[in-house]
């Protein structure tokens, strides 16, 4: 099989491998800030291993080339450049995905949260849940035991919403039963009867009716412990609701 990349010269690989590690489409400044010599892209440009798509900016002639070259980049060369790119990317106020992206590859998972959680709030204006889905994902792969439980738990509300406008069902069920879980031991009953609420909403939309009865009944039962009696009535009144539904389904069938 040909190689993608074809021949690269050798005094260019270095050039090629953190070209592939910046993406598909990248900075030639942010390159050349990091230590890319200008006679190493001539030689990338000359053999067509690189395009230019405009005066600061670049591409791979062939997207194979650059999974070809990440495969083979050693592990060292890839946390040492990443953190190099990442940083310049980072002065240059670059997309907070790649820049999160390369502090992972760098191993400095703390520099590449926030960078991620901006990431995730971009793609969410842009009503794009999947990437901000994806990238939540990352954040709590990364999150450290214990660490700062307020941020996590507003950071869950976002991920159980972006989960939901994606269908994600499952997901936005195990983000607040996190949040439920959170508290019960804060004892927060505003946020245990919300959390119940949600957990109705989502379990039923998935069928699961049992599940539903048992939220609602406990979300009525909590707001019992509260001096709102029109919060208490109105939890009642739902839980109720569901109840006749259910005996209305289970006689038609």
């Amino acid at each position: 099989m040909p190689n993608p990349c074809g021949e690269i010269p050798l005094e260019a690989l270095e050039a090629a491998r953190a070209a592939a590690l910046l993406g598909e489409s990248f900075s030639l400044q942010v390159l050349a800030d990091a230590g890319v010599a200008a006679n190493q892209l001539d030689s990338l440009f000359d053999e067509g291993v690189l395009v230019q798509d405009s005066d600061i900016h670049a591409s791979f002639a062939n997207v194979a080339c650059r999974k070809q070259l990440l495969k083979e980049i050693p592990w060292s060369f890839r946390r040492s450049w990443s953190l190099k790119l990442g940083e310049r990317l980072e002065l240059l106020k670059g997309n907070p995905e790649d820049i999160g992206r390369l502090f992972i590859a760098a191993q400095l998972f703390d520099r590449a949260k926030p960078h991620l959680i901006k990431g995730a709030e971009k793609a969410c204006l842009c009503n794009d849940y999947l990437k901000a889905l994806s990238l939540l994902r990352q954040v709590f792969d990364i999150w450290k035991e214990n660490e700062d439980p307020t941020a996590r738990m507003k950071l869950l509300r976002e991920m159980a919403r972006c989960a939901a406008n994606t269908t994600d069902y499952d997901t936005a069920v195990i983000a607040w039963e996190e949040i439920l879980e959170n508290a019960r031991t804060e004892d927060n009953l505003e946020v245990q009867i919300e959390a119940h609420q949600q957990l109705a909403q989502w379990t039923g939309i998935m069928g699961r009716r049992q599940s539903v009865r048992e939220h609602l009944q406990l979300a009525a039962e909590l707001a019992g412990k509260l001096d709102d009696p029109a919060s208490e009535a109105r939890q009642w009144f739902e839980f109720a609701g569901f109840q006749v539904t259910h005996v209305r389904l289970a006689s038609a069938n």
